[in-house]
C-alpha cells in the first residue's frame, strides 16, 4: 500500500504502544501514528488527526475502550475501531462487537493485528461502496418508476383504444376515438392521423386529430414521395414502413421545413408510426410532445403496437366479409385438430361454443342451454368440483389465464373423453374480468398414448427385475391381466414340436388341462387350433381378424365362427375358447430375430374388449417379452458353457491367469490387471485369488513395473502367442510361461514351476546375500499382502488375518533365525558377524510388525465411564510437551471452555488417540523454529468437537486419501497402524475423526464425539 494510514492509538502503557507500532511498521503497510491516553486527547484528535483507524486499550486509568467506542461511533462512525487488551472476557468482547467494534485482540496474540486491520479496512470500503450502490439504486428505482408510470399510461391507452376499435362503427369514429384516447391517457401535446394518397403528388391527407393544433395541419403540405417535403418524418415513415422519431425539433435537420410552425405551438419532439396493411404503409400516426426526447424505447414499442391496433381496426372494418369466410375455415381447422373455441360473457352468463366444442362434448346446440352451469353439467361428475374451482380461483386471484385438464362424459353414449382447456380473461377499464375467451382440445388419443408409455416403462422394469424364465413369465402375466382387465391370460412357449402353456392366470383347470398341448393325437400329429396359426406364422393380413404383425383377435368369436363356417374355414380348429364362452380372444405372437417363441393369450367372456390400437400395444409389449426370454435363455446357456470351462480351469495342473492390459492417455501399455486365476495358480505362486483378482500386476508382485509387460502387451496386441523360460525374482522361482490372446487388449498365461530343474544351477550361486534378500523380501511381501488385502476390502475378519499372519510368519522367521545361528557357529569371520547382526535386527523388526498387527486386530469395545475432558486433554498435552521438550515448538492450549465438561467414554482409549495425534504433530513439526501446535475444543448440540492443528509441512492429497488405511505411513519408520487404530476407537465411541491438510499449509485433525453414549 502506498498511502499512509493514520492510526489513532488509545494506550496508556508506553511499552505496549511502542510494541504495537513496531509490529505495524514491520508490515507491508505504511502508518502515521497518534497516541493519546485521555478522553480529552481522544476527542480532540478524532477531529484534528482525522484517523483512518482507531486502536484502543480496554482499560485506562481515567478512560476505557467501550466509552471511546461510543464516542467514535457518534463522531466518526465510518472509522474502523479495534480493541486491544491484555485480558478480556468473551461477554465483553461480544459487547464491543455489538457496539460497532470491527475486531478485538489480546496483547499476547498481536500476530493477528495486521490481518485484522486489513480485514477491517476492506469491510469499511465495502460498506462505503454498498452505500454508494444503494443511493444509485434509489435513483434508478425513481427513474424506472417514472418510466413505468408512463408505460402504464400507454398500456391503458392501448387497452382503451382496443375497446374503442371493437366498438367503432366506421373509420371516422375509430380515428377520432383513438386520437382522443391517446391525448387523454398519454398526455401528449397533439396527435393527428393521415392517409397516404396514390395521386400524382403522393400527398398525405390528415383524417383526424386531437390536442393543440391551431391551424398547424393546414401548413404541413406533406408528401410521401422521395422529395424534400417527403424526406421528413411522415413521408419517411410511410415510404419505409418504419417509425421515425425526431428527438429535438429545434435541431433535427429532417424537420427544417416545419420547424418554425411547430415551435410556435410548443412542440419539442415528435414521432411517426406507419399504418400498415399487408406490409404496405397506407397512412401514419403523428404524435407531438412539448418535451425534447420524450419517447423511450419501451414507450415506442407500445405505441408501435397501438399504431398496429389502429391499422388492424381500420382493416377489420373493411374485411368483415372476409372474417366470416375465415370463421368457416376456422371451424374446419378446429374439426381437424380437435380444438374448439368458446367465449363466456360473465355479466350475463352467456356461453358461446364453436361447432367443434359441441362435437367434443357430444351435444347439439338445441340440447344445450349455453350457460356456465350447463357446461359444468357436461363435465364428468368426478371432475366438476376441480374444474369449477380452477376457473373460480383464476377470477378470484385476478389471474389473466385459466387452464385445466378434465374428463367429459357424453350422455348419449356414456363415452368418456379427455380434454385440455385454456382461456384468457378480458377486463374492462376498471380491471374487472368481463369476458373469458378460451379453447378446448380433445386429448383422448394422446392421453391413451401417455398411458401406454407409462405401462411400457412399468413392463420394462418388471422384465429387468426378473431373475429367471419362470419369474419373467409369471410377472408379465400378472401385469397383462391387471392392465388389460381380461378374465384370463396365458403364455405358451415352444417345447420341441409342441407349444404348451407355460403359465396361465384365470383359466379353469379343466380348460388348461385340455388345451395344454397343441399337438393333435391323430395320425398326422400336427399342431391344431388358431394358436398354431399364430405360432407358426400362418396368417393372412388381408383378413380383418389378423394383423400385419401376425396376431389374431376378435371381439365376438361366435359371430366370427359363424362367418367362418359359411366359408368352410373351420377345418382343424377346435374352437374350445368359444365353447368355453370366451367372446373376446386375442392371440399375440412372441418372436424375436425371426424366431417364433410362443404366444400371449387374452380371453374374456365379455364382447368388445379390444381395439386395433390396443392390439398393436400388446404386440409391442410381446416383442419386449420375447427379448427378455431370449436374454435369459442365452444367459443360462452361457452359464452352462462357463461351468464346463470352470471345471477344466479348476482341474488344470498348470497355473493359469487371465489379464487385461492397462493403457495411458497416449495408448501406451503401462500395466496389466489380473482378472482371474485358477487353483493351480494359487498353489504354485502362493497368492490367493481374492488377494490378486482385479489388481494391477505391479501391485500384486511389488515389482514397480509390471513383469514381462513388453512381451504380454505384444501378445495382446498382435494375437501371436509366445513361450519363454524366466526366473521370476519376487517368487524366487523359475517358470515356463506361455502367453496367448483370446481378445484384443487381453491375454492369458499358462505356466509351470520349473524351479526344481533349475535348482542344480542355482545351488552354486547362493551366498550370504541370498539369506538377507529372502528376509527383506519376506518382510516386504508381508507388508504388501496387508496393503493389497486392505485396498480391495476383501477381508471380513482382520483378527483372523492377524492370527494367521502371526502363525505363518513367525515359524519361518524362527527357522531363518535358527539357520543364521547355525551358520554363525560354523563360519567365524567379522564380515559374516556383521550380516548376522542385520539378519537378527530384521527378524526383530518383523516380529514387532506382527505384534502391532495383533494389537490392531484386538481393539476392544470401550469401557465407558464419566471422563473430565479438560483434565484428560491437559494430561495428554503435558505428556507430549515433556516428551518433545527439546523441540522449539509453540504449544497452545485453547480448550479452557471445556472446564467442567464430562463425556461418557473409555479414558484409556481416548487418551491413546489424543497422544497418538499429538505425537504425529510433533514429529511432523520437527525442529522448525516457527513450529506451532494448538489444541482447542467446544461443545455444541450435545457433541464434543476437539481440534488439533499444526503449521507443519502438511500432507499431499494422494497420501491424505489413504491416511486412515492400515499399514499406510508417510514416515520412514512405523507400521501405519496408529491412525487406523485411532479411527477404530473413535468409531467405537460413535464418533467421527477427520483430517484436513494441504502440502505446505499444515494439518488439522477434528474429532467429534457424543457427550453421552
Amino acid at each position: 500500500m502506498s498511502e499512509e494510514l493514520r492510526v489513532l492509538l488509545l494506550e496508556d502503557n508506553t511499552a505496549d504502544a511502542e510494541l504495537t507500532m513496531a509490529l505495524l511498521r514491520k508490515s507491508d503497510m505504511k502508518f502515521q501514528f497518534k497516541r493519546v491516553e485521555t478522553r480529552e486527547g481522544f476527542i480532540e484528535n478524532l477531529a484534528g488527526f482525522n484517523p483512518g483507524l482507531i486502536l484502543a486499550d480496554y482499560n485506562l486509568p481515567s478512560f476505557d475502550g467501550l466509552s471511546a467506542l461510543k464516542i467514535a461511533q457518534e463522531k466518526t462512525p465510518d472509522t474502523p475501531f479495534i480493541i486491544i487488551s491484555g485480558a478480556i472476557g468473551e461477554e465483553i468482547a461480544v459487547e464491543f462487537l455489538k457496539q460497532g467494534a470491527r475486531d478485538y485482540l489480546l496483547k499476547d496474540k498481536l500476530s493477528r493485528l495486521v490481518p485484522a486491520i486489513k480485514r477491517a479496512l476492506q469491510e469499511n470500503g465495502e460498506r462505503k461502496q454498498l452505500a454508494k450502490h444503494q443511493l444509485h439504486l434509489e435513483e434508478l428505482v425513481k427513474e424506472r418508476t417514472s418510466r413505468l408510470e408512463k408505460l402504464n399510461q400507454t398500456l391503458r391507452a392501448i387497452s382503451n383504444s382496443n375497446q374503442s376499435i371493437m366498438r367503432a362503427a366506421n373509420e371516422t369514429e375509430l380515428l377520432n376515438d383513438a386520437c382522443n384516447i391517446i391525448i387523454h391517457d398519454c398526455g401528449y401535446k397533439m396527435i393527428w392521423i393521415g392517409f397516404a394518397q396514390n395521386d400524382e403528388e403522393k400527398s398525405v391527407i390528415p383524417a383526424a386529430h386531437c390536442g393543440f393544433e391551431a391551424g398547424y395541419l393546414e401548413t404541413l403540405k406533406l408528401t410521401w414521395a422521395d422529395t424534400e417535403l417527403g424526406r421528413g418524418p411522415t413521408g419517411t415513415a410511410i415510404r419505409t414502413g418504419k417509425p421515425v422519431m425526431c428527438r429535438n425539433i429545434l435541431t433535427d435537420p429532417k424537420f427544417e421545413p416545419w420547424r418554425e410552425e411547430a415551435l410556435k405551438r410548443g412542440y419539442a419532439s415528435s414521432i411517426v408510426f406507419p399504418l400498415i396493411e399487408k406490409d404496405r404503409a397506407f397512412g401514419a400516426v403523428n404524435i407531438y410532445s412539448e418535451a425534447p426526447d420524450a419517447f423511450s424505447e419501451d414507450e415506442i414499442k407500445l405505441l408501435t403496437e397501438l399504431a398496429g391496433d389502429i391499422s388492424h381496426g381500420l382493416t377489420s372494418l373493411r374485411l368483415r366479409k372476409a372474417l366470416e369466410e375465415s370463421e368457416i375455415r376456422l371451424n374446419r381447422a378446429q374439426m381437424i385438430s380437435h380444438i374448439g373455441s368458446w367465449e363466456l360473457e360473465l355479466v350475463n352468463n352467456r356461453l358461446a361454443w364453436s361447432d367443434e366444442v359441441y362435437r367434443i362434448f357430444g351435444l347439439r346446440p338445441q340440447e344445450f342451454s349455453a350457460t356456465y352451469e350447463a357446461f359444468l353439467e357436461a363435465v364428468h361428475p368426478d371432475d366438476r368440483r376441480i374444474v369449477d374451482g380452477a376457473y373460480s380461483a383464476s377470477l378470484r386471484e385476478r389471474r389473466d389465464t385459466y387452464e385445466v385438464e378434465h374428463r367429459v362424459l357424453r350422455k348419449s353414449s356414456g363415452e368418456i373423453r379427455y380434454v385440455y382447456e385454456k382461456c384468457e380473461h378480458i377486463r374492462d377499464s376498471s380491471g374487472k374480468v368481463i369476458r373469458s375467451i378460451g379453447m378446448v382440445h380433445d386429448i383422448t388419443e394422446s392421453k391413451a398414448s401417455e398411458v401406454e408409455r407409462e405401462a411400457s416403462v412399468k413392463f420394462l422394469n418388471i422384465m429387468n427385475q426378473s431373475a429367471n424364465l419362470k419369474e419373467i413369465v409369471k410377472s408379465s402375466l400378472e401385469f397383462f391381466k391387471q392392465e388389460s382387465g381380461c378374465e384370463a391370460v396365458g403364455i405358451r412357449l415352444k417345447e420341441g414340436d409342441d407349444c404348451p402353456y407355460f403359465e396361465t392366470i384365470g383359466f379353469p383347470a379343466d380348460f388348461v388341462l385340455a388345451e395344454r398341448s397343441l399337438r393333435e393325437c391323430g395320425k398326422e400329429g400336427v399342431l391344431g387350433c388358431l394358436c398354431s396359426n399364430v405360432i407358426c406364422g400362418r396368417f393372412d393380413p388381408g383378413k380383418d381378424f389378423y394383423t400385419a404383425h401376425g396376431s389374431f383377435w376378435s371381439n365376438n368369436t361366435t359371430e366370427l365362427i359363424a362367418r367362418a363356417a359359411e366359408k368352410g374355414l373351420l377345418a382343424r380348429v377346435r374352437n374350445r375358447c368359444n365353447r368355453e364362452g370366451y367372446e373376446s380372444v386375442a392371440l399375440i405372437p412372441i418372436h424375436a430375430n425371426n424366431t417364433q417363441m410362443g404366444l400371449l393369450q387374452f380371453n374374456d367372456k365379455r364382447p368388445g374388449r379390444f381395439s386395433p390400437g390396443l392390439i398393436s400395444f400388446w404386440e409391442q409389449l410381446a416383442d419386449y417379452l420375447a427379448v427378455a426370454i431370449e436374454k435369459v435363455s442365452l444367459r443360462d446357456a452361457l452359464r452352462a458353457r462357463e461351468g464346463e470351462f470352470s471345471s477344466l480351469y479348476a482341474t488344470m495342473t498348470e497355473g493359469m491367469a487371465i489379464h487385461e492390459v492397462v493403457f495411458d492417455l497416449s495408448s501406451k501399455p503401462v500395466d496389466y490387471i489380473l482378472l482371474d486365476v485358477n487353483p493351480a495358480f494359487e498353489l504354485i505362486t502362493g497368492l490367493k485369488k481374492k488377494a490378486v483378482a482385479g489388481r494391477k500386476a505391479s501391485e500384486v508382485y511389488g515389482t514397480g513395473k509390471a513383469p514381462f509387460l513388453d512381451i504380454y502387451a505384444r501378445v495382446a496386441s498382435t494375437g501371436k502367442p509366445q513361450t519363454f523360460d524366466i526366473f521370476f525374482t519376487p517368487m524366487n522361482k523359475h517358470f515356463n510361461i506361455s502367453a496367448f490372446s483370446h481378445e484384443k487388449g487381453k491375454f492369458a498365461t499358462v505356466f509351470q514351476d520349473i524351479t526344481e530343474s533349475k535348482r542344480a544351477e542355482e545351488i552354486l550361486k547362493r551366498d550370504k546375500e541370498t539369506l538377507k534378500k529372502l528376509i527383506n523380501e519376506s518382510a516386504k511381501e508381508l507388508m504388501q499382502s496387508h496393503e493389497e488385502i486392505d485396498k480391495l476390502k476383501r477381508l471380513s475378519d482382520i483378527g483372523e488375518l492377524a492370527a494367521t499372519v502371526a502363525h505363518e510368519l513367525r515359524n519361518p522367521l524362527a527357522v531363518i533365525k535358527m539357520s543364521a545361528y547355525n551358520l554363525q557357529r560354523k563360519v567365524k569371520n567379522t564380515e559374516f558377524e556383521k550380516h548376522f547382526g542385520n539378519i537378527t535386527k530384521k527378524i526383530e523388526e518383523s516380529n514387532q510388525i506382527i505384534n502391532n498387527l495383533l494389537s490392531f486386530s484386538k481393539t476392544k469395545l470401550p469401557n465407558y465411564e464419566q471422563v473430565d475432558i479438560y483434565t484428560l486433554l491437559g494430561e495428554c498435552a503435558e505428556t507430549e510437551k515433556e516428551k518433545f521438550a527439546k523441540q522449539k515448538i509453540k504449544h497452545i492450549d485453547s480448550f479452557g471452555g471445556l472446564k467442567g465438561v464430562n463425556i461418557e467414554a473409555d479414558p484409556l482409549q481416548l487418551k491413546s488417540v489424543i497422544i497418538n495425534i499429538l505425537n504425529n504433530a510433533y514429529e511432523a513439526l520437527g525442529e522448525r523454529a516457527s513450529g506451532r501446535l494448538e489444541v482447542s475444543g467446544k461443545v455444541k448440540d450435545g457433541l464434543l468437537n476437539l481440534v488439533i492443528a499444526d503449521n507443519g509441512p502438511g500432507i499431499d492429497k494422494e497420501n491424505l486419501d489413504r491416511i486412515f488405511e492400515p499399514f499406510f505411513s508417510t514416515k520412514a519408520k512405523g507400521t501405519g497402524l496408529g491412525l487406523a487404530v485411532c479411527r477404530q476407537i473413535i468409531e467405537l465411541h460413535n464418533g467421527k475423526i477427520e483430517i484436513k491438510s494441504e502440502k505446505g499449509e499444515g494439518t488439522l485433525v477434528s474429532i467429534t464425539l457424543p457427550l453421552k453414549e
